[in-house]
């Protein structure tokens, strides 16, 4: 049950640290998988304080529709972890001396992303009888789907941490939009599909796949952007050496 929860978490984070120019140390590496694993917690407090104001009602109470499954996708899934997971990066890197690359903010993010991910699946497939399937299945969807928004995140990130354009305030908005946007569709995809008539459930496998591959080939071309900043920065230092 651990290898199989742990190790697609494991294949991703050893992908985008091969990305880095400049690999990050070990210990912080550590740290932001640390950081991911304590974001957990930050979910569960906010998920709390919305159920003490009475705003899960509506989502918990009485039978699923469409629009309260759709709704809860964003605000009890989407929103508080991804609100959770940007707060412990803005902790990890805040005064991080490391974090001097462009592509180490979406190195960083994806940490924070893998932890959560990990710490998550492990709850799941530990928690179901048919663990193989729940693992299986959450290895192809749900660990790419929180990598890639952690993609998203690193790379809004570090757009507003280098000041890329002079648009900070542009890139502070998008670091956290994006990636509940990204999120959010993919578990109202998901959740929807439990209200839905068999015959769109289909329609729903389709979609989810195409959201997926959308967020695939945004994350691939990120990586590809900052690290052409990152080659370029580092053939204007050798010249000037």
């Amino acid at each position: 049950m651990i290898t199989l929860s742990l190790l697609p978490v494991a294949v991703l984070l050893y992908y985008i640290y091969k990305c880095d120019y400049k690999p990050e140390p070990f210990s912080m590496i550590a740290r932001g998988l640390f950081f991911g694993v304590c974001s957990v917690s930050v979910v569960m407090i906010l998920v709390s304080v919305l159920r003490m104001l009475g705003i899960t009602d509506y989502f918990e109470g009485g039978e699923p529709t469409f629009v309260s499954q759709f709704l809860k996708a964003f605000v009890l899934a989407a929103i508080p972890e991804e609100f959770s997971k940007l707060l412990m990066l803005h902790l990890l890197l805040r005064k991080n001396k490391y974090f001097d690359e462009h592509i180490d903010g979406i190195v960083y993010a994806a940490c924070v992303g893998l932890g959560f991910a990990g710490y998550e699946n492990l709850m799941y497939v530990c928690g179901s009888e048919d663990w193989i399937f729940v693992g299986v299945t959450r290895a192809i969807s749900a660990v790419p789907c929180h990598f890639m928004t952690a993609i998203a995140m690193g790379y809004y990130y570090s757009l507003y941490r280098f000041n890329i354009d002079g648009k900070k305030s542009q890139w502070a908005q998008k670091m956290i939009l994006v990636p509940i946007l990204f999120h959010g569709v993919y578990d109202a995809i998901l959740m929807t599909a439990s209200v839905v008539g068999s015959i769109l459930i289909v329609a729903m496998i389709v979609g989810i796949v195409l959201w997926m591959n959308k967020m695939r080939k945004f994350s691939k071309e990120k990586i590809a952007e900052l690290k052409r900043m990152d080659e370029f920065d580092q053939k204007n230092e050798d010249q000037l050496a």
